[in-house]
């Protein structure tokens, strides 16, 4: 799960020179997410973890993490791609995150985190909490009510509220 500090500055890059609805928009939104994902890639932390793996470890590796299985077509492309240098890790990484399994799985979990960021501008397992009860508990609150949009009511009626918008 991203931490509040270290997600700030990769948002300001993934958003860097985007205007929304212009016509550019798009295009440059991709880019950046290309230039984030490059960059990730060779973050120490990931780099000490998978730099050395094997194409076909690296993908398993990969795919086990998102907690996804790949069909066995789809990760042999990947592997080829790679052994081929037709695609890249990070555009890898890229294609992992944007796998129809992953974004359903994540899809409610990110909601939740982006309201903890939005709204209350900190980690979900931060004070008041110190762990994840609070996270989980709306996590399964959209998950049961299929209303994500109680998401931002809670938040926006919370007392810790920091966007001053109550």
């Amino acid at each position: 799960m991203p931490r509040y500090a270290e997600f700030l500055p990769d948002m300001e890059l993934v958003g860097r020179n985007v205007i929304a609805s212009s016509f550019d928009g798009e295009s440059k939104l991709e880019a950046n997410l290309h230039e984030f994902a490059r960059s990730w890639v060779e973050r120490p932390k990931f780099a000490a973890q998978y730099k050395q793996l094997t194409n076909e470890k690296f993908i398993d590796e990969l795919t086990t993490r998102a907690g996804i299985v790949p069909g066995a077509e789809e990760r042999a492309a990947w592997i080829d791609k790679l052994s081929k240098a037709e695609m890249t890790r990070a555009e890898v990484l890229l294609a992992l995150v944007n796998n129809r399994q992953f974004v359903e799985k994540e899809e409610i979990r990110s909601q939740v985190l982006l309201h903890y960021f939005g709204y209350l501008h900190r980690n979900p397992d931060d004070a008041p909490d110190q762990d994840l009860t609070g996270f989980n508990f709306w996590v399964k609150e959209v998950e049961v009510s299929g209303d994500p949009g109680r998401l931002a009511r809670g938040f926006m009626a919370s007392g810790e509220n920091k966007t001053g918008k109550q």
